[in-house]
């Protein structure tokens, strides 16, 4: 009877500790599966113009392709499984507008853009290389088009009895000086050269949107469109916030993720500000961009 005893306490003893053992082992294989489910989302800003060269200590907010790279690539030493660029930018120059969204593009994993107050032009041109994009209902976006301004001071110039002297050679040299009217034959030019880039954007955006060139066309007259409107016309895939980026950002890695704040710090230095102050000068005449002047909306929010 004594031994029977002892039998069945060894052989309870070995289930109970051989149940604590399986119960470690599959808490133990849970916290493995939940840790290998956890990831990370490169959250980047894009805010002002898009610029190269960094802004001074009391300039405006914008956004350098060189300093945007660096950051993407910074996220991407670190491994992380999605980005979100936080867009915020009525666009800027053709060519920094370009860098950005060739580096956009290049990114591997999954990215999705959320756009704030106002993501137009060439931030527009950006964000449709996201994978996804998505906007406040009333987000100001769209406005699909170039634009190439000057200051002329002929009139002024006339009217002081002014006379400006230049020698040059070339004989389109100085179209766009503000010194002088453009002639039919500049103002071609430029106008031709302004087609150009337009056709571009707008190939850009069939393509990363998935809309036909007549669809397009009919988008592309530089009008800008509140979010509701943009996602009916296909510009935007949803109106939402940053919950929604980060569900479609979950569903496409398969993971829990966890945003991750990357930014840029930049130093102060006197004499890098003295010269961004002395080189702010009339200089820049002629430019071609994609910008927009927000001034001449007809709605504003104060």
């Amino acid at each position: 009877m004594v031994m029977e005893r002892k039998t069945v306490f060894l052989l309870t003893a070995i289930v109970l500790l051989s149940t604590l053992f399986l119960g470690a082992a599959f808490y133990g294989l849970i916290n493995i599966v939940e840790y290998n489910n956890r990831g990370t989302i490169a959250r980047i800003k894009l805010t002002g113009s898009i610029v190269p060269g960094s802004p001074g200590m009391f300039s405006v907010e914008t956004v350098d392709p060189e300093n945007f790279q660096r950051l993407v690539e910074s996220a991407q030493n670190e491994n992380v499984d999605a980005f979100l660029f936080d867009i915020n930018s009525q666009g800027g120059s053709v060519v920094a507008s370009k860098d950005v969204a060739r580096t956009v593009e290049s990114i591997e994993v999954p990215v999705a853009c959320l756009m704030r107050d106002v993501a137009v032009s060439g931030a527009y041109w950006v964000s449709t290389e996201c994978d996804y994009i998505v906007a406040d209902s009333l987000t100001m976006t769209g406005s699909i088009g170039v634009m190439s301004s000057y200051l002329e001071f002929t009139g002024l110039m006339d009217e002081y009895g002014i006379e400006y002297v230049n020698l040059s050679s070339g004989e389109y040299k100085l179209a766009g000086s503000p010194f002088k009217e453009l002639t039919d034959e500049e103002r071609k030019i430029i106008e031709d050269q302004l087609e150009t880039v337009h056709n571009e954007f707008k190939q850009q955006v069939a393509e990363n949107r998935n809309l036909s060139m007549e669809d397009v066309e009919e988008l592309a007259t530089g009008e800008t469109f509140l979010g509701i409107d943009a996602k009916e016309k296909g510009l935007v895939d949803e109106t939402g916030d940053r919950r929604d980026v980060i569900n479609y950002l979950e569903e496409e890695t398969n993971k829990t993720l966890e945003v991750n704040n990357f930014v840029r710090r930049e130093g102060f230095n006197i004499l890098s500000l003295l010269a961004t102050k002395i080189g702010e000068g009339i200089g820049e005449t002629l430019s071609i961009d994609f910008g927009r002047d927000m001034s001449q909306e007809k709605y504003t929010f104060r």
